[in-house]
């Protein structure tokens, strides 16, 4: 799902985590790590946002855990994405919805977005989303972790559609030795 959201300016010096928090609002917070990609002609900035669906705020200190202010409450995680032609003006793009949560079990937590992997560390076209369904130690049900591969991102960007579906997912193990080179491996070979 492909949304366009807000546009905004990069001030002289402001960082990429500072600039991805100039977008969030009263109901949403940032997950994970940020990532920038830069050449001569663009920058496209990529990260996670969970975004309360409800009208309460969000409260910002957190607690224990990161997503504590979401249980209960309905939540959607965004996969989402700023990028600039001239490295000043950003507009955002939401690229995919990872996942939506009811809020009405309060041991399941929002999907969160982990990490990205980059089967060609100087290029965005292929990536991997390392995402977990956390869940409560004393629930019924197991945290999950999953991989979801997205091919096509520079070709979609380049065209102007910033439309990108995912292509392929698969749950995996993160305490496996070398599991980050494995994944990458198997979403090469399908």
């Amino acid at each position: 799902m492909l949304c366009i959201g807000q546009e905004v300016v990069r001030q002289a010096g402001q960082s990429k985590d500072d600039l991805v928090s100039s977008t969030l609002d009263k109901y949403s917070l940032k997950v994970g790590e940020t990532y920038e990609f830069k050449d001569s002609t663009s920058s496209a900035i990529l990260y996670f946002e969970i975004q309360a669906l409800d009208s309460l705020p969000v409260a910002q200190d957190s607690g224990i855990y990161l997503f504590s202010p979401f249980i209960g409450r309905p939540a959607a995680t965004f996969f989402k994405l700023l990028f600039s032609t001239d490295g000043i003006h950003y507009q955002q793009y939401t690229v995919d919805t990872i996942a939506v949560n009811s809020g009405c079990c309060p041991c399941h937590f929002p999907t969160t977005g982990g990490a990205v992997l980059f089967p060609d560390e100087n290029a965005i076209n292929e990536l991997v989303l390392l995402v977990t369904n956390p869940v409560k130690s004393d629930c019924n049900s197991v945290t999950t972790y999953v991989a979801i591969f997205y091919e096509g991102l520079e070709a979609a960007i380049a065209s102007g559609e910033f439309s990108v579906q995912a292509a392929r997912s698969k749950y995996y193990d993160p305490w496996r030795a070398n599991v980050h080179q494995e994944l990458i491996d198997y979403f090469r070979e399908q």
